[in-house]
């Protein structure tokens, strides 16, 4: 029978486990992305400089109302509250001894092996010293569709890599969100193992992040501790090898060769990355796309609108001389000074900018629809950190790498008849540009939802706010309100290192907040707009979304891009979050961590 005793694995448990049980509990206060003390900040702010003019008396009662929905939603737990999700192994007491220890009942403890040797040691332990324990034998997947409840903690510990096909680590991570099975407010916590440097390891890692906007600068400079985000390859200027069709160059700088310089810190960077992705980007999506009342509220009815749709995204443009001399053809500066001056752009009744112009721009009718369809198409190679999982996948379709194929026929395969991971990402991208093209996509509800939020809002042309309030942030609003969206609270973020026999392990202890002050306050989609109207539910909706995304800010596919109603350098409290550095537990257990 294989052993998990060595010391520095005991102490990476007793370092999780105490961590998580603290943070959902004395320092619950610190795990949640909503804090009250920020909103209410974010509320003076607003209406104390910003709107001092416009809105000189709100109501304050509403949100005091909020703060107290806010702190019945999020609650307190003890110890003896948690209930509890982990891999046992054949040697259940590792843990639960700690887990006891904590103040953990037992009764809330639920062991998972799949192993039948390593569940039937478990099993035989449990009966002496464990007699109410719960050992599930089976995959977690099959225990997160019986239960009735949620897991405050999830420790998954996994014995390979998450790239490898089996045992398939992604599907474990995908369907404890896809189930919902995490709180509200809740831990998971991932330990895989370093891959080996192989070409199959750096073309996938090399994939997964040639299209993100920012990447963790120990990617570029191999140095652990630098943890905080810089900007992606493209801006550094390097190609991957799928870019240099002819052969690379001696000048080139190609991103593959990075990635295997300093593979450790690009599968860190993975390992805390993914998780999070599926949490908060695809799994909402992926429960909305597959509920067919859901589906038929956001998105048009007619398949062959969306297919169209999306190959036309997908499809590169062959750009001629007379699409450049279109793509100038608008509005000159002559025109623009001479419209400032008559009509200023900040007022409260004011129409908007195009409006003003003329009707060629964004107006409804036929002729105008035609002329913004002329710029649709190819977006997915021309604007690629704008997609960056689309990218990901169409990156690996024509790899011959064990990881490359295998990810690749997981996220393209529609399983149980379920619309593949693949689609669900094409449709919340469309969703997300169909505000502003691709408009045919969007069923009517939701173009009236988007049209009649837009008018609510005193800062739709900009220049009160950090940010523009852009139109798809009310789309991203809807599908995580209805698709259950799980935020990460980068800040509460814990990750460590160790190497226990012969491979190196990663750690990540995410925070997840499901956000329900916010989501549970909302109506449903079709009265958005009559809700924004009131200028305090807005502020305290629009303060949520500022929060939301400062957390995700630096992480590609994070929610609510451009929803800052104030910078993230002013106060401290609303700083951009970044990774911890990884801990070294090797390190700590000579230091007598």
């Amino acid at each position: 029978m294989t052993t998990y005793k060595q010391d520095v694995k005991e102490l990476s448990r007793k370092e999780i486990w105490t961590r998580a049980v603290i943070k959902l509990t004395t320092q619950r206060d610190e795990q949640k992305i909503l804090k009250t003390n920020a909103i209410r900040k974010l509320w003076n702010y607003s209406f104390n400089e910003i709107l001092v003019y416009r809105n000189p008396k709100p109501d304050v009662k509403i949100l005091q109302a909020w703060e107290d929905f806010t702190n019945t939603s999020y609650g307190e737990k003890k110890p003896q509250d948690l209930k509890i999700a982990f891999f046992c192994g054949p040697e259940p007491e590792n843990d639960i001894d700690i887990l006891i220890d904590l103040g953990v009942r037992v009764e809330n403890i639920w062991a998972i092996e799949i192993d039948e040797e390593n569940y039937n040691s478990a099993l035989k332990t449990a009966k002496v010293k464990f007699p109410t324990l719960k050992i599930f034998n089976g995959d977690i997947a099959d225990l997160m569709q019986i239960t009735s409840f949620k897991f405050d903690i999830v420790y998954l510990d996994f014995t390979a890599t998450l790239l490898t096909k089996k045992p398939a680590s992604i599907h474990t991570i995908n369907s404890i969100f896809e189930n919902n099975s995490l709180a509200d407010l809740g831990i998971m916590i991932i330990n895989s193992a370093l891959p080996n440097i192989s070409d199959d390891s750096v073309d996938f890692l090399s994939s997964y992040f040639s299209s993100h906007s920012f990447l963790e600068e120990s990617i570029y400079s191999g140095i652990d501790s630098d943890s905080h985000h810089v900007e992606g390859r493209m801006a550094h200027g390097y190609l991957t090898k799928r870019e240099t069709e002819d052969g690379e160059s001696s000048d080139d700088k190609i991103f593959e060769d990075i990635v295997r310089k300093n593979f450790s810190q690009a599968y860190s960077a993975f390992s805390s990355h993914y998780p999070f992705l599926f949490a908060s980007y695809l799994a909402p999506m992926v429960k909305v796309a597959n509920n067919g009342r859901l589906s038929k509220l956001f998105l048009e009815k007619n398949e062959k609108i969306i297919k169209a749709s999306i190959e036309k995204l997908s499809t590169q443009n062959e750009y001629t001389s007379d699409d450049a001399e279109n793509e100038c053809d608008g509005i000159s500066v002559e025109e623009l000074i001479e419209l400032l001056k008559k009509k200023p752009l900040i007022h409260e009744e004011k129409k908007s900018f195009y409006e003003i112009k003329n009707k060629e721009f964004i107006s409804e009718d036929e002729e105008n629809q035609e002329k913004e369809e002329l710029y649709e198409g190819g977006e997915l190679y021309e604007d690629p950190e704008n997609y960056p999982f689309w990218n990901f996948i169409d990156n690996i379709k024509s790899k011959e790498s064990t990881a490359c194929k295998f990810w690749y026929s997981e996220f393209t395969k529609n399983k149980n008849n379920k619309t593949s991971y693949l689609k669900c990402s094409q449709l919340y991208d469309l969703l997300r540009n169909g505000s502003y093209i691709y408009k045919a996509i969007l069923s009517p509800a939701l173009s009236e939802c988007i049209s009649e939020v837009q008018k609510s809002l005193p800062d739709r042309n900009g220049g009160v706010f950090c940010d523009v309030p852009m139109p798809h942030l009310w789309v991203e609003l809807a599908v995580n309100h209805l698709g259950n969206s799980y935020h990460i609270n980068t800040d509460q973020h814990w990750r460590a290192k160790y190497k226990a026999k012969e491979r190196e392990m990663y750690l990540d202890m995410f925070t997840f907040d499901n956000c329900r002050p916010l989501y549970d306050w909302l109506p449903m989609l079709q009265m958005y707009g009559n809700d924004l109207k009131f200028i305090e539910r807005q502020i305290i909706i629009r303060s949520c979304m500022d929060l939301i995304t400062k957390q995700s800010h630096y992480l590609s596919t994070g929610s609510y891009y451009g929803a800052n109603l104030i910078d993230g350098y002013t106060d401290e409290l609303f700083t951009f979050g970044n990774f911890s550095p990884r801990i070294n537990l090797n390190k700590a257990e000579k230091n007598n961590f």
